[in-house]
């Protein structure tokens, strides 16, 4: 159940659209505007540099990083009892439902 529970925080975690945000809050714009569409960090560096692409790909990262790192070392899970917890940020962040199930 604790695997299940951190998997369902990763996806969660997963499913915010850090590099959207940026994009609005710095830029004023929509940076699935520039490049190929995705909503992800390269097309927030696309739109904005680097000041807007370092950001975004710090907080994808710790996307992935806080949800592993907080039920291994909080929870103590550890091996194959981590792996769904690691798959679920990168599905949040591939269909997240803030973005119609459309992600980066």
């Amino acid at each position: 159940m604790t695997t299940f529970l951190w998997s369902l925080v990763g996806f969660l975690i997963g499913s915010l659209p850090f590099s959207v945000w940026i994009g609005r809050l710095f830029l004023r714009t929509d940076i699935r505007r520039f490049g190929n569409g995705n909503p992800g960090a390269a097309n927030a560096w696309r739109a904005g540099r680097w000041q807007t692409g370092i950001p975004a790909l710090l907080l994808d990262y710790s996307k992935g990083a806080l949800p592993v790192g907080l039920a291994h070392f909080k929870v103590g899970l550890g091996g194959w009892e981590l792996v769904p917890v690691a798959l679920a940020p990168v599905l949040g962040h591939a269909f997240s439902p803030l973005l119609h199930f459309r992600g980066g």
